[in-house]
């Protein structure tokens, strides 16, 4: 059931977000009502693009090296 403000006040960082499955479930939670934070990599203005789209902001960490995640 489609709930627009279900995740109103909550922060989703979404890996594999800029392309792909990542990037319909970061759309998927951003209709839910979610803030997104897209995680992954590609062409900066493509990114620059899908944030601007979504309101999103967006981390460029390697999440497999926890130097990044820190």
């Amino acid at each position: 059931m489609f709930q627009p403000d279900f995740l109103k006040g909550k922060r989703a960082l979404v890996t594999g977000s800029t392309s792909g499955i990542g990037l319909a479930i970061a759309r998927a939670l951003q209709e839910q009502g979610a803030d997104i934070v897209l995680n992954g990599f590609g062409d900066a203005d493509e990114i620059a693009s899908l944030c601007e789209e979504l309101g999103a902001t967006h981390s460029g960490a390697d999440l497999t090296d926890v130097s990044q995640i820190e």
